[in-house]
């Protein structure tokens, strides 16, 4: 092979992977001139290429970014220096999203700057995940309250203590059942800080400083209570203490709920770091446990495609057990308080669930007398619901809620980074698997069995009933299956489709892919098809092969297996489609090539047979 020609080849190489790849590419000239973008930037950005050549990347704008930002960009560039950040842009739609963009001035051989190329890795996802966990956090801290504060007075030399009702109440005691003293206040103090209390009431009388202790209490009936104190000594004019004024404050609930703030937050910091939706669940139903007293703890999620809502894992009396519970979230179910919640995307906190229809009482499970259900939301949409039951009527309070809320928050974003984590997982593995397979088509230079790598692939990859690869005739202006898989593939080969009054025909004539989630519902649907193979076709995704804008024929995925077909499934069969129309494309001139050397050397060889000895 020549110097040239594996310069070729490399460059093409280069332009298949600056094509294919996920990260977006732009390339301007100095001026900032849009001179090329890749397939990855339009989906990105909502632009077709032939919108954007020509313009500059201020199309992009979305305002977020102060002047400066740019500035010190074109600062940086132009002293030919690679410039990095985080872009907030905006898509042809008007949505915002994020990129980290790394921009590279591209050098001549003395040093001038030709271009500028930028890679773009779209962090939208990341971003919002953050910003989820942002909110949470944020919700954490409104959910601390100003407690109740009482006023207390002490006259030092006659050692008379006055209290405010309120600091009666936080005493736990009553006036008829105490006479106040200075004495009597230490006695209502926990003997662990005591004399931490006493030594700051004598230090701010010697320091003639106010002062403020948090300490213990002791109720009478045995209940500690946790109090904020604050004093300040009163002076005569011989410079002698005579009086004491301050407030107390009773900080249980503030106490109990830092110490349930900080396990959230902890727990929001574990989950995230979890890969799977049961170690999540699990990990919550403990915390919900911990803190929120209920017979029954539950976390069930909704499955898309069954529309089911599935439990798998409770909390029963202290004990983690596997259930298998599906509830129904179609319309005409009217049973289940948790799939109310679903459906509402609300609280739903049913008191005395004997006056609820909507109450299940499952079998093997002890019923309950009050349920609190709130929703697991994800951008908008109920995602799954933790539930809490309770023995007693009317148990739930509306802390409860708050704190099932926080924790609803935590899982939420917990699993959409679990589903974010799989899909980049699954992503990255059909990557590898397409790679694999264009590599494979590439190679063969035989028509046929370029055709049998496709139908390969795309079964393997996007797990379908059926795959066809239809080929264009222009002198018969129609389509013509050349290789198909499934139910009753041999009874097509050879069959002609119409272009007109067929999918498949359409998508070649449009020059855009089709996807139909019932095809015998489109007016375009060819049903002799179906009639030859007993295949009842219903998802169907059919995407032209074009190469150099010569037209090969059609590509075709029929019946997934699981409902229809996503645009990342469309995604893949178009990369797909694109290397096999250059696969196709290569074998027929290689055939053609192979044919008429055959052709020459039978000439050549009856030429010969003729000549006279």
């Amino acid at each position: 092979m020549s110097d040239d020609a594996l310069s070729k080849e490399e460059q093409q190489t280069l332009s298949q992977i600056v094509e294919q790849t996920t990260d977006s590419v732009v390339v301007t000239d100095v001026e900032g001139t849009i001179l090329y973008v890749n397939p990855a930037f339009e989906r990105a950005t909502g632009y077709r290429k032939e919108e954007v050549l020509g313009k500059t990347p201020r199309i992009l704008k979305s305002g977020e970014h102060p002047p400066e930002f740019y500035a010190r960009l074109w600062e940086t560039l132009l002293a030919g220096k690679t410039f990095q950040g985080i872009f907030i842009n905006r898509r042809k739609d008007g949505q915002l999203y994020y990129e980290e963009r790394i921009i590279t001035p591209l050098k001549g051989e003395k040093g001038e700057i030709l271009c500028f190329i930028a890679t773009g890795r779209n962090l939208t996802e990341h971003h919002h995940i953050r910003r989820d966990l942002l909110r949470s956090r944020r919700r954490l801290d409104e959910v601390q309250r100003v407690a109740r504060i009482g006023y207390w007075q002490w006259d030092i030399p006659e050692d008379t203590l006055y209290w405010s009702d309120e600091v009666y109440r936080i005493f736990g005691v009553s006036r008829q059942q105490v006479t106040l003293s200075y004495q009597k206040f230490l006695q209502f103090i926990h003997p662990g800080d005591r004399e931490n209390v006493r030594q700051k009431v004598e230090a701010a009388i010697a320091l003639k400083k106010p002062y403020e202790v948090i300490h213990r209490i002791i109720w009478p009936d045995g209940a500690v209570r946790s109090v904020h104190e604050r004093g300040e000594v009163i002076f005569d004019r011989q410079d002698r203490p005579i009086r004491m004024v301050g407030t107390v404050q009773d900080i249980t609930e503030r106490r109990q709920l830092e110490e349930q703030l900080n396990a959230i937050y902890y727990l929001g910091q574990e989950l995230i770091l979890l890969r799977n939706e049961a170690d999540v669940i699990r990990r919550v139903l403990e915390t919900v446990n911990r803190f929120i007293p209920a017979e029954f703890i539950a976390c069930g999620l909704v499955n898309k495609a069954t529309n089911m809502l599935e439990y798998r894992y409770i909390l029963l009396d202290d004990r983690l057990e596997t259930c298998d519970i599906r509830l129904s979230l179609d319309e005409s179910n009217r049973k289940g308080i948790g799939v109310a919640a679903v459906r509402s995307g609300e609280v739903i906190y049913v008191p005395d669930v004997s006056c609820d229809g909507r109450y299940v009482s499952l079998p093997d499970f002890p019923a309950a007398a009050s349920e609190l259900c709130v929703p697991i939301v994800v951008r908008g949409e109920a995602m799954g619901v933790l539930n809490v039951e309770s023995s007693e009527g009317n148990h739930f309070t509306q802390a409860h809620g708050q704190m099932l809320r926080m924790l609803a928050d935590q899982v939420a974003i917990a699993l959409e980074g679990v589903h974010l984590y799989d899909e980049i997982k699954q992503y990255a593995q059909e990557l590898s698997t397409l790679n694999v397979l264009i590599g494979a088509m590439t190679s063969e230079l035989r028509v046929d069995a370029v055709l049998s790598q496709v139908l390969e692939g795309v079964k393997r990859m996007l797990k379908v009933q059926g795959v066809s690869i239809l080929v264009y005739d222009s002198a018969g202006q129609n389509l013509t299956f050349a290789a198909a898989a499934g139910p009753g593939a041999e009874e097509i080969i050879g069959q002609p489709v119409p272009l007109e009054g067929s999918i498949a025909g359409r998508a070649l004539q449009q020059q855009e892919t089709i996807q139909i989630a019932d095809a015998r519902q489109s007016p375009h649907f060819y049903d002799r098809i179906d009639a030859l193979t007993g295949l009842k076709t219903t998802s169907l995704l059919a995407v032209p092969l074009i190469f150099r804008d010569k037209v090969i024929g059609v590509l075709e995925a029929i019946n997934k297996a699981a409902g229809r077909f996503t645009l990342h499934e469309q995604d893949l069969l178009e990369m797909l489609a694109r290397s096999a129309a250059l696969a196709i494309d290569r074998a027929r001139l290689f055939e053609a090539e192979r044919r008429q050397r055959e052709m020459a050397e039978t000439l050549g060889e009856m030429a010969q047979s003729s000549t006279p000895a």
